[in-house]
């Protein structure tokens, strides 16, 4: 029984690792993608497959403010083929997406000019509800002052 219980924490250790890994493997590159923006945090995404009309995202509130151009950049687990999707929105609008559907291509994160200040989304999705580990970072770029 003991070498069952040992077994068993062996494995769920190695699991909860390799994520923790996976995390901070991605934050460590992304913080070399995002220029000469101050990093400010990051959000650690992990996914399981997303059932068919359920599809799986994560959901973070973030206030920004007025004036303030930040820098939203996703970065992905190698071995998944289909990018990690990040979106800005608040109840009513998207503002910013990092994925262009008429091109059918990933932009690795976008640039957002808060136009106003208040509570916004950040919300995290795998394209085609797959599974996978990834990250957005979330940095400071300028503040754009009227005077």
């Amino acid at each position: 029984m003991k070498r069952f219980l040992y077994i068993s924490f062996l494995i769920l250790g190695t699991i909860t690792n390799s994520n923790a890994q996976c995390s901070e493997i991605l934050i460590t590159y992304g913080k070399t993608q995002i220029g000469d923006a101050s990093y400010i945090c990051d959000y650690k995404v992990v996914l399981d497959k997303s059932k068919k009309r359920k599809p799986a995202f994560a959901n973070y509130k973030i206030k920004l403010e007025k004036d303030n151009l930040y820098r939203f950049t996703t970065v992905n687990d190698l071995a998944n083929e289909n990018p990690l999707i990040a979106k800005i929105s608040d109840d009513y609008n998207v503002y910013a997406i990092s994925f262009d559907d008429s091109k059918n291509k990933d932009k690795g994160g976008f640039d957002f000019l808060c136009k106003k200040t208040q509570n916004y989304y950040l919300t995290c999705f795998y394209k085609d509800g797959t599974e996978g580990c990834g990250a957005v970072l979330f940095s400071f770029v300028k503040t754009y002052s009227k005077y």
